[in-house]
């Protein structure tokens, strides 16, 4: 079964050697089929997943302790220890030595982090604030260091994504957010139509500009012929 305690509410028990205080519970769910060997909480306190050696993950739901809502099989061997990576992943410990990416809600097996030659995995631990890594223990007495900057560098793919959306929503990453007004966007539209406006007017005029040069550059030039068939005709006369 799953109990919870709450650790701020102590009974003192009188024990054979003296008084101890203990820890009384609070909740309890209904006795399971199936023995629970590991726990971890996701969905921001909302669930509560368990671990079973049978290979399957029990999901609860905070508050409702009766019986689990959810099961996920999958593991060929008991879930002998879990950690939790996010609100929807965790990382699982098995007894055939492996230790898988699991995503709960919707249920899937996301992949392998490490494989420990069958031994059985008995616990995992991130490493300090900041690091990559993750420690495991099992029962050939060796401690392993893995990798798992993958997950740490998805999570902050997603908070980078987050900020770019902000950015782009008017939210400046130094300081405050920029607000524009209905009115503020129309007078911006209209001044920019404007422009656009004054810019082909200005082109329609620039090309009349240009006709009418060509078309005065045209006429010099057969003023300038003519003046000079005029000047040769002349001459002529002038000869005889």
């Amino acid at each position: 079964s799953l109990t919870a305690y709450d650790l701020r509410m102590v009974s003192w028990l009188k024990k054979s050697n003296g008084k101890g205080r203990s820890a009384l519970p609070c909740v309890r769910s209904d006795d399971q089929e199936d023995e629970l060997l590991t726990v971890s909480i996701i969905k921001g306190g909302k669930k509560v997943v368990c671990g079973t050696a049978e290979g399957k993950l029990a999901i609860f739901t905070w508050n409702k302790w009766e019986d689990y809502d959810d099961i996920y099989p999958g593991h060929p061997g008991s879930v002998d220890t879990m950690l939790r990576v996010d609100d929807d992943t965790v990382l699982t410990g098995s007894n055939d030595g492996m230790m898988r990416i699991v995503q709960v809600h919707p249920n899937k097996f996301l992949g392998l982090i490490g494989d420990h030659g069958g031994f059985p995995l008995e616990e995992m631990q991130f490493g300090p604030v900041g690091s990559n890594v993750v420690g495991t223990v099992c029962h050939d007495n060796v401690v392993r260091m893995w990798d798992v900057s993958v997950l740490i560098d998805n999570e902050d793919d997603d908070e980078e994504e987050e900020e770019e959306s902000s950015t782009e929503d008017g939210v400046i990453e130094g300081g405050g957010s920029i607000g524009i007004s209905s009115s503020e966007k129309r007078g911006y539209k209209k001044s920019v139509a404007c422009s656009d406006d004054s810019e082909s007017d200005s082109d329609s005029i620039d090309s009349d500009d240009s006709g009418l040069d060509r078309k005065n550059e045209k006429g010099k030039k057969h003023g300038t012929i003519k003046k000079r068939i005029k000047t040769e005709a002349e001459q002529f006369f002038q000869d005889l």
